[in-house]
């Protein structure tokens, strides 16, 4: 392992130092009574200063001083042995050459004493630190697992440590530990479970190197990114070693997480998670009787699950697919056997079955998520981008104003920003007809906006993973395109922040609500990637080298599709919220008298199959509409 850290004199070292003096005076005491009898009084002394030295000797031969007592694993108390049989066989050898004999009981005594202070200092000190487990303490007894690969974790030096003794509780190691680069840049030249704690900072020259020690004592080297929080450079220094290295690279998401999973491309994806607080939608929740559309989507269906976990009244779901509607009703019901949960199989198209629904079942919060979004197939298909995205959320929304709904949500897309496609102009028309119902009953009605989702069945994603199992090659339409990306898990829990922003759940210091003055909130994405990148990421994290092992091709942007997404229109002024991770669009032109009259016409027009007509009438509600085709 690199050596460039000089590790401190530490607590540690004195800690044993004073422990290691104390067992051997008393020691030699008890061995021969050398000051009790006042016999030999220099020579006791001697032998004091030649125990003491080959201490010294072993305790920087073993390096045991530099591990953190409350982290005391066996490989620590093995380091401590190491070190007590050193000194004895110093002062046993030295002892021999200088006074021609040795007592034996010396050596015998001053081991044991000192084995029984130093191993059980740090027993109690873990003892303490784990607030008097004893099962955590018997876990300083278990070694690591024969034939386990050799780990480098990456990660905040208390969670790396904190997992690794997680792990230890249930059996042996499942991995050896060789180094741990701590991105919280404390107890840095310390060590744990034999591994030495490094300079999370300086991760882009201390990794190759660490990388390369490792491989020349074994093959199999893993690096382990520990916990969900890490540095784009901590990141992309890791996906350099993996590429050159062709190490494997694991994750291992929670503390003491019995399972390594493979890295995902949303752990690289150089963004930082907002932590979101459970206890503002728990109070939006609870109790209440919740509606989401397309409920057997990607997004639809996390919507479902994280709704189901605030306990609400009723949930509804509501999908026109027949299996991705049975198989979320199932999926809900196996993990919260005791909701009610009632499954309808309802198109929102359908204005009568919409308005029937509600007057069933009367949901006090509604969330739009039904829509069709993949691009290219809507430019073929114009008059269902516009039933369904425009057409549907209309529907939905009046049902929900004449049933006083508490708030509705309506999913959003970047595309609906100066729209290139049939898709994103029939997403605005729908935005803007939420903005009608907003300023019409003064609140309750929600509109938020946000980039793509990893995973989801029209991302890149799953057509990434299907292009590399076949060996490529991996399509990018053109090599300069970028995309916002983020996780389906975190744009769902920002949506349920938002709907309770939107509900006046969330209070000031006076505990009066806070309430929003606009109704189009905005997901902060962070920086948008280039899909170019992102192929070359998910091909390195698949085990192999881009452009050699798996080719990857441009094919030219598809029918609607553009280079560069946006988040806001120009005439939008961005507001921050009470929520981080939202932020507020606020527009500054009023909405056409017309506006709702023209709507109406659009997906009458549409429903007539008079195609032209309504494109022609939704460009001028949505003037900055540029259409692909017109077809």
């Amino acid at each position: 392992m690199p050596s460039s850290i000089a590790p401190p004199v530490s607590k540690g070292l004195l800690g044993d130092l004073f422990l290691g003096i104390f067992s051997i005076i008393i020691g030699l005491r008890l061995a021969d009574g050398a000051i009790i009898n006042g016999i030999g009084s220099d020579i006791y002394f001697n032998k004091i200063g030649i125990y003491f030295l080959g201490l010294l000797i072993a305790l920087f031969a073993t390096k045991s001083w530099q591990y953190v007592w409350r982290w005391t694993s066996s490989d620590e108390l093995l380091r401590v042995t190491y070190t007590i049989v050193i000194a004895t066989f110093i002062y046993s050898v030295f002892t021999r050459i200088y006074f021609n004999k040795i007592n034996y009981l010396e050596p015998l005594i001053v081991s044991f004493i000192m084995a029984s202070l130093m191993m059980g200092a740090r027993g109690f000190a873990r003892l303490i630190s784990s607030g008097g487990n004893l099962v955590a303490l018997s876990a300083l007894f278990r070694p690591v697992s024969k034939g386990a690969p050799s780990a480098i974790l990456i990660g905040p030096t208390d969670i790396v440590t904190a997992s690794l003794h997680e792990l230890r509780k249930d059996g042996p190691l499942p991995i050896r530990p060789v180094a741990i680069v701590s991105t919280s840049g404390n107890h840095i030249g310390k060590a744990f479970s034999g591994a030495r704690v490094y300079d999370g900072s300086k991760i882009q020259s201390l990794l190759p190197k660490i990388t390369e020690s490792a491989l020349i004592d074994q093959d199999d080297v893993r690096l382990i990114f520990v916990g969900d929080q890490h540095t784009n450079i901590a990141k992309q220094s890791a996906l350099d070693v993996v590429s050159k290295y062709k190490v494997k690279l694991s994750r291992m998401p929670e503390i003491g997480s019995k399972e390594l999973s493979n890295v995902n491309p949303q752990d690289v994806l150089g963004r930082k998670r907002h932590i979101l607080r459970e206890d503002i939608p728990a109070k939006l929740i609870r109790h209440k009787t919740v509606l989401i559309t397309g409920a057997g989507g990607t997004i639809g269906s996390e919507l479902a699950r994280q709704v189901a976990k605030y306990q609400p009244g009723r949930l509804i779901l509501v999908e026109n697919s027949e299996n991705n509607l049975y198989t979320i009703n199932q999926s809900l019901s196996e993990e919260f056997p005791t909701l009610n949960i009632s499954p309808y199989m309802v198109d929102v198209r359908d204005k009568l079955l919409i308005d029937e629904l509600f007057s069933n079942v009367n949901p006090q919060i509604v969330i739009h998520a039904a829509a069709n979004k993949h691009v290219p197939l809507l430019e073929l298909h114009p008059r269902e981008a516009i039933r369904v995205n425009l057409g549907g959320t209309k529907n939905v929304a009046d049902a929900s104003l004449r049933h006083e709904s508490e708030v509705f949500i309506l999913i959003s897309t970047d595309k609906a920003v100066n729209p290139s496609n049939m898709m994103g102009a029939a997403k605005r028309a729908a935005e803007l007809y939420i903005r009608n119902c907003f300023e019409k009953v003064g609140g309750r009605f929600y509109s938020v906006r946000f980039g793509n989702v990893l995973g989801s069945s029209g991302s890149v994603m799953p057509l990434f993973e299907r292009q590399i199992s076949k060996m490529g090659p991996v399509t990018v339409t053109h090599r300069d395109m970028t995309r916002w990306f983020m996780t389906v898990e975190e744009a769902v829990g920002l949506v349920l922040q938002g709907a309770a922003l939107g509900a006046g759940v969330v209070t000031n210091g006076n505990n009066r609500p806070k309430k929003l003055d606009h109704p189009l909130l905005v997901l902060d994405m962070g920086e948008p990637i280039r899909i170019w990148d992102f192929a070359e990421t998910m091909i390195r994290l698949s085990g192999y080298e881009p452009h050699t092992q798996i080719k990857i091709i441009e094919t030219g942007s598809r029918p609607g599709e553009k280079l560069h997404e946006e988040l806001f229109y120009s005439t939008e002024r961005v507001q921050i919220t009470a929520i981080d991770g939202i932020y507020c669009a606020k527009p500054l032109h009023p909405l056409p008298l017309d506006l709702e009259k023209n709507l109406t016409k659009v997906i009458a027009l549409a429903e007539e199959n008079k195609i032209a007509s309504a494109i022609e009438l939704l460009k001028k509600i949505v003037p900055e509409v540029n259409l692909y085709s017109q077809s």
